[in-house]
């Protein structure tokens, strides 16, 4: 009896590269000890970073040195309260020189602008200064010595004294000021400040 006859089976001899399928291995190795302690360590530092994200978001209001912010609006007290003295021509009839009048006008805009920024950027970060003690800034000295020079013609030349000194008080005491503060927003309006005080006295004395 002859045997059936069986075809051959036909195989390919690339099907090891063909079938070969790729095994998906876990991204950590638990019986790897390395790959446990590396997954740990990047656990840790996502958890750290998470937790400074939060806290600067969540954070409170930033620590302000306020006898520093204090000496800042009292310079400026004295600045507004001497150049809308002279535009009020509280002094009297006084008359000033274009150029004068016109810096004795900016400064007193400017430095009223830069009040207002200051006492909101306390306001905002939970500080306040008394009104009372932002008026402790005003030289009434020299109101005094400037209403009597009014009678003289030193008055102009005193006058222009007084506001080149107040200022540069008042820049120097912003620049104390931005020594100590660690607020980035107050740094910002702090040396915005100091600048723009700065092209008042280039003014006042060009």
């Amino acid at each position: 009896m002859e045997p059936n006859n069986i075809s051959p089976v036909e195989t390919n001899p690339y099907d090891f590269i063909l079938n070969n399928k790729p095994v998906n291995k876990p991204l950590i190795d638990f019986n790897d000890k390395k790959s446990v302690t590396l997954a740990g360590l990047a656990l840790i530092i996502v958890i750290i970073i998470s937790l400074i994200i939060i806290k600067s978001i969540f954070s409170g209001p930033t620590i302000i040195d306020i006898s520093s912010y204090t000496k800042v609006l009292q310079d400026q007290q004295e600045i507004i309260h001497l150049t809308t003295e002279v535009d009020n021509n509280t002094f009297g009839n006084l008359n000033l020189s274009n150029s004068l009048a016109n810096v004795t006008i900016t400064t007193n805009l400017s430095i009223i602008s830069q009040q207002n920024q200051t006492q909101s950027y306390l306001k905002l970060n939970g500080y306040s200064v008394s009104p009372s003690l932002i008026n402790a800034g005003i030289n009434l000295a020299l109101d005094t010595k400037l209403t009597a020079d009014y009678q003289n013609t030193t008055f102009y030349s005193d006058y222009q004294n007084a506001l080149n000194a107040n200022l540069t008080t008042y820049l120097n005491d912003l620049s104390s000021d931005y020594k100590l503060s660690t607020g980035i927003h107050g740094r910002i309006m702090l040396q915005s400040d100091y600048n723009s005080t700065l092209l008042l006295i280039k003014m006042l004395n060009s």
